[in-house]
């Protein structure tokens, strides 16, 4: 978790200096605990609301599931105040641009612009994935049987 943070953190500290900066971060939840990640999301909903304009790449929809909570909470102040978050932390959906990268062996790679709305990101393609491991799980205890 430290040799992933610390260059962010160093980065940020020491160099980003004006909101004008563009900071590309691969995958921010690669090998940090569930917990860090929505600590890690709150920080960069932060960078945001100072201006500081961001790239993610990601493989995680648990870390897109926590982007989406701050734009849940964009337009309700209340709701942030009661579950403990300061009145900046939430993203307007319009600040938000999320698009799904795929091989394709005709055009060699293709992208998709994602929905976002109210909810966040709307994106299908975590769920078919998780759905599919789920129903290959419940398929092996099927075959285990209750002995």
């Amino acid at each position: 978790m430290i040799s992933e943070l610390a260059p962010i953190i160093l980065y940020i500290k020491y160099v980003l200096h004006s909101e004008k900066n563009f900071v590309i971060i691969e995958e921010p939840e690669s090998h940090l605990h569930l917990n860090i990640q929505k600590i890690f999301a709150q920080f960069l909903v932060k960078l945001v609301r100072a201006g500081v304009k961001l790239l993610l790449t990601n493989h995680g929809d648990y870390f897109v599931q926590c982007i989406n909570k701050f734009v849940r909470l964009y337009s309700n102040e209340e709701k942030r105040a009661k579950l403990g978050y300061n009145k900046d932390d939430f993203l307007n959906p319009k600040e938000l641009n999320a698009y799904l990268f795929h091989f394709d062996p005709k055009n060699y790679g293709t992208t998709k612009k994602l929905e976002v709305d109210k909810r966040g990101i709307i994106e299908d393609h975590f769920a078919e994935f998780i759905n599919e491991i789920y129903k290959n799980s419940i398929e092996l205890d099927d075959d285990c049987g209750d002995n």
